[in-house]
């Protein structure tokens, strides 16, 4: 048998009376999907050799058991010899080596082996798309003017104008805290602010010659609305900011709350949405309404169900067999934060699309 998987290109697979069907664009990610149909009596046989395969079946029910068979054989054949891609995101710019969401670990990344810088974004209190991941301040990696690490946790990014948030210093892990073990190899230093997203971006375009990728998720909480801009505030703002800078066609939005991927959806229906997902945001409030056991309790079919071509689970409890189902309808799995190199390992045996990660320097070596 011979496969060649041409883009856009159907492959019928004819076998008495039934037709498979596999999308060789789907097939080009191993994720297709199989679709068996009647064939008329009067269909054209005019098929290429080259991308149909009929055979002789003394019954429908014997042809069906071979036309699934064959459907498996060729789909194998697909995926196996298809070049796939494992997507490396250094998450927050690989926090395990610089300082988290900074200019410094974005720099960084870009001098290892990544595809896509993951990182995560608010709105200050003059509407200033900023990078940083914790709507408070966090006295673990915060230092005031003075130098000091703060007491307590500080305020809201949001109740913050820019000015007054650049002042303090977040460069350096808090000696003695569980971050600070968690990260024993962080190079810190002093003078590092939390940038803006246009900033980021202009230093991220300008070392990879517009060739990286982002993967950016929006911070907002629906059981705290105060502590963040409003959804659809942060939703317009970053897709302005997007198309602007020239970097739609290499953006993807991520989000727990998927009340902002819709906002997104409706504003610029061209972007990639990845539905992030934990065991605490599987609820109708962050999912937008959509409950999980209306869909058999399968997060897989909740993505799909919402529009997400992107799944993005906690990587910890996922299985095997959720990814398969994942790929199944179509979905790309991501899973996050994959640091660890057992759990690389297994990622990549279960063909995972992408691998977020806090040590990028930590996935397998590629030739490009």
């Amino acid at each position: 048998m011979w496969v060649s998987p041409t883009e856009g290109m159907q492959w019928p697979l004819s076998i008495r009376g039934f037709t498979l069907r596999l999308p060789s664009s789907s097939v080009k990610n191993c994720a297709a999907s199989i679709r068996f149909t009647r064939r008329s009596t009067t269909s054209s046989r005019s098929a290429s050799p080259r991308t149909s395969i009929s055979a002789r079946a003394s019954s429908p029910v014997v042809a069906g058991a071979l036309a699934s068979i064959l459907a498996s054989v060729v789909l194998a054949a697909a995926c196996g010899g298809a070049q796939r891609h494992l997507d490396y995101e250094a998450h927050r710019g690989g926090r395990a080596l610089r300082p988290e969401n900074t200019l410094d670990s974005f720099a960084h990344a870009l001098e290892l082996d990544v595809d896509t810088l993951e990182m995560d974004v608010m709105l200050t209190a003059d509407d200033v798309l900023v990078v940083h991941h914790d709507e408070h301040l966090n006295p673990d990696i915060t230092r005031d003017p003075t130098g000091a690490f703060l007491a307590a946790t500080g305020p809201t990014v949001r109740s913050l104008m820019l000015a007054e948030l650049q002042r303090y210093d977040v460069g350096r892990i808090r000696p003695g805290t569980q971050y600070a073990a968690r990260f024993p190899d962080q190079v810190g230093r002093d003078g590092v602010r939390i940038p803006t997203l246009a900033q980021v971006i202009e230093l991220a375009e300008a070392r990879s010659q517009h060739r990286i990728h982002y993967n950016i998720e929006i911070k907002t909480t629906p059981g705290r609305p105060d502590d963040t801009a409003p959804s659809a505030l942060v939703a317009q703002t970053l897709v302005t900011l997007v198309h602007a800078t020239g970097i739609t066609a290499r953006t993807t939005i991520q989000s727990f709350d998927w009340r902002v991927l819709a906002q997104v959806h409706e504003l610029a229906p061209e972007l990639p949405r990845s539905c992030l997902t934990s065991a605490d945001t599987i609820a109708p409030a962050w999912n937008a309404g959509l409950d999980v056991h209306t869909y058999a309790g399968s997060v897989p079919q909740l993505v799909k169900a919402f529009g997400c071509t992107i799944w993005s689970p906690d990587h910890e409890p996922l299985t095997a067999a959720q990814v398969r189902e994942a790929h199944w309808l179509g979905l790309q799995v991501v899973p996050w934060t994959v640091n660890e190199p057992d759990a690389i390992a297994r990622m990549v045996s279960w063909k995972v699309d992408g691998i977020i990660s806090d040590a990028p320097d930590r996935l397998p070596r590629r030739t490009r």
